[in-house]
């Protein structure tokens, strides 16, 4: 037994963790309350508010100035989000909130955004079962109701809970054998934020064993696409990717977004002197090869879905061109996953590990003059979240390849409790 692991088992056990996590619970939801209302007249609210009313009354939300829209319904005017970035069918699913008045908006939202992680908490359970004991899940899921990612969200109305539920409902589906719904629950969210299309293949691949099968599916969420493309405007795709992609494009070089594309942009503009938009493709690149590395890791491991599924999230959040804080939110289910599978066969080592994973995944960027001062401390911090991304990554990838633990997707059968599980 290893004399680490037996002190960690005790100072768990101490009640005391419970009353603390509780009341920094409180004092966090609290202040979460407490600055919502101010945020209802501003970004992103308003940008998703004016967008959709610029499509509802023109028809061409793309590439017109959104200022006179955010004072005509008193919006704060940002600094730098002018114009219409989100897809079309984003748009169009915001439509009905502007009918309502904005602070209307802002209630209704905000509701969708709360049921949302409802749903998302929920299938995590169901999902997991008793792979963790009452006392882990409480811990859980009050450190993902306080965690940095929910309160980046809901600060700034996004809407990545929706497509989160949405893609972990579609996980579910496909662990019910209900293929068919599940890609067609993928399809929906990529074309509500594209990049979680990124997981589009291995559901289509998981979802059958022979190639036909894969094909005949394959052809079908093409033919889907091409439909949803067509209810939402493919004109209005046209102009997206014309008017709003080069504005995403330049913002993914900001220093909130804690992808690999964008740490290899920055750095790489940093060390030549040049513009950091002429350094996009080597970004993308970087971010095509963490994504494909995944896919190799699931090909070449034993079949374990919920693994596979976790660690491709992660690809995708790290590879992807933009990943501000709140898409953190999709690592949920891949962190509970993890903790699972961490306290049925624990080590302190992995312990640590995983611990220090979070601290880095919970570290937002900083704007401090010093680190202005300093452009490779700047990229070297502010970045700390893509360090937690590729740490967890690689815990997965070795899981992918470790004896499954019981009740996981890919065990034979649910023997019980292992005699070494961390227990809280």
């Amino acid at each position: 037994m290893d004399p680490l692991l037996t002190q960690m088992r005790r100072i768990a056990g101490n009640r005391l963790w419970d009353a603390g996590l509780w009341a920094v619970a409180i004092v966090c939801l609290v202040r979460l309350a407490l600055a919502l209302p101010e945020r209802a007249h501003r970004i992103d609210l308003a940008h998703y508010y004016t967008s959709s009313r610029l499509l509802i009354e023109t028809g061409h939300p793309y590439g017109t100035d959104l200022t006179q829209l955010y004072q005509r319904y008193g919006f704060i005017v940002p600094e730098d989000i002018r114009q219409a970035t989100n897809p079309p069918s984003l748009l169009w699913l915001f439509v009905p909130f502007v009918l309502l008045t904005p602070g209307q908006a802002f209630v209704a939202w905000a509701a969708v955004q709360a049921l949302a992680l409802g749903a998302i908490l929920w299938q995590t359970k169901r999902l997991l079962r008793d792979r963790l004991s009452p006392r882990a899940w409480r811990f859980l899921f009050l450190g993902i109701l306080i965690s940095h990612p929910i309160y980046w969200h809901f600060l700034m109305s996004q809407s990545q809970l929706l497509s989160a539920a949405l893609v972990l409902t579609a996980y579910a589906w496909q662990q019910e054998d209900k293929h068919w719904r599940a890609i067609l629950a993928v399809m929906v969210t990529g074309f509500l934020k594209i990049f979680p299309l990124i997981l589009l293949p291995w559901f289509i691949w998981r979802s059958d064993t022979h190639w036909r099968g894969r094909l005949n599916r394959a052809l079908v969420a093409t033919a889907v696409g091409l439909a949803l493309v067509g209810l939402t405007g493919w004109r209005l795709w046209v102009d997206f990717y014309r008017e709003g992609v080069p504005v995403l494009s330049f913002w993914a070089l900001h220093s909130w977004n804690f992808t690999l594309p964008s740490f290899v942009v920055e750095l790489t503009s940093i060390s030549t002197g040049s513009s950091a938009v002429g350094w996009l493709w080597a970004g993308l690149i970087s971010g095509l090869g963490v994504i494909t590395a995944a896919y190799a890791a699931c090909w070449r491991g034993k079949q374990d879905a919920e693994v596979e599924f976790s660690l491709l999230c992660v690809a995708m959040l790290l590879g992807s061109l933009v990943t501000w804080g709140h898409y953190l939110v999709f690592l949920f289910f891949p962190v509970a996953v993890w903790v699972a599978r961490l306290t049925a066969q624990p080590t302190s080592g992995k312990l640590f590990y995983c611990a220090l994973t979070l601290v880095l995944l919970s570290i937002g960027a900083h704007r401090h003059p010093f680190l202005f001062a300093h452009p490779y401390l700047r990229v070297l911090v502010n970045w700390s979240p893509m360090y937690g991304l590729f740490a967890m990554g690689v815990a997965l990838a070795r899981e992918l390849n470790a004896p499954a633990p019981a009740g996981s997707t890919s065990s034979a059968e649910a023997d019980g409790r292992s005699d070494k599980r961390l227990d809280f």
